[in-house]
């Protein structure tokens, strides 16, 4: 049986920048970056309210907090990691990739991941069994 293909991405605070760090299961390294200084753990809590709202009232993201999961998505998915992540699912082909994000920080934990999505997409993709 082939190994899963998989991503392993961390991302930490340190201070006020977030810092992202990633690993690919072929070995593959991106060197870390931060985020920018426009992604701050402010911006993060208030895309969770976001969608925590769209979430009790049974209802999808609306427009901002859509755009907001885009935004976000495209900050850790960019340059070199993006790069390693379309290598990886092009080698999978037709089976997953098993992407794992390594958290420490109790903000990040509680962060809904699971909510952002690429750019065209009108809802976050649901998860690759």
């Amino acid at each position: 049986m082939d190994l899963p293909f998989s991503l392993e991405i961390e991302i930490e605070l340190h201070g006020a920048e977030l810092r992202l760090t990633a690993r690919g299961s072929r070995g593959e390294r991106p060197p870390p970056r931060s985020l920018g200084a426009e992604v701050t753990r402010e911006r993060l809590t208030a895309f969770t309210k976001s969608v925590e709202r769209a979430v009790s009232s049974g209802q999808p993201l609306g427009a901002p907090a859509l755009t907001e999961a885009r935004a976000l998505h495209a900050a850790i998915f960019q340059g070199e990691l993006r790069d390693v992540a379309a290598r990886l699912l092009e080698a999978a082909k037709d089976r997953p990739l098993l992407q794992q994000l390594l958290l420490r920080d109790p903000v990040l934990q509680a962060f809904p991941w699971e909510a952002l999505c690429q750019a065209g997409q009108d809802h976050p993709a649901p998860a690759r069994s």
